[in-house]
């Protein structure tokens, strides 16, 4: 995947940027959506799995979140982890995000981390 810092910054700024904007009427049109697929996870006490369920537990969330820092690590070709700090309204807390490539060079997010 070789994903670099830019790539990174960039994702992570349109990541926040949907989050951080009103969801379409029909849950299924939501772009936020696009970030997961089935096998992605968030952690948040409880395991939410799948795309649908993870974004619908963001979306009762509804606080604003704003990434101020992170370090990435490449594990193999196919996975990095980024980790940071983040605020979520107006706590700051630490996240981490999985990132995974397929075998089509699609990233998604395979696991998330962090206290909503």
């Amino acid at each position: 995947m070789s994903l670099d810092r830019r790539i990174v910054d960039q994702a992570l700024a349109k990541y926040s940027e949907i989050l951080n904007t009103k969801p379409p009427e029909n849950p299924d049109d939501d772009p936020l959506r696009k970030f997961y697929n089935e096998k992605s996870k968030l952690t948040d006490g409880d395991r939410k799995m799948g795309a649908k369920n993870i974004v619908e537990q963001l979306r009762r969330e509804q606080r604003e979140i704003t990434f101020e820092s992170y370090s990435t690590a490449e594990i193999d070709e196919k996975h990095i982890i980024i980790t940071g700090q983040c605020l979520i309204g107006n706590n700051r807390t630490s996240f981490t995000i999985a990132l995974e490539c397929d075998e089509n060079y699609n990233v998604f997010i395979s696991n998330q981390i962090m206290n909503l």
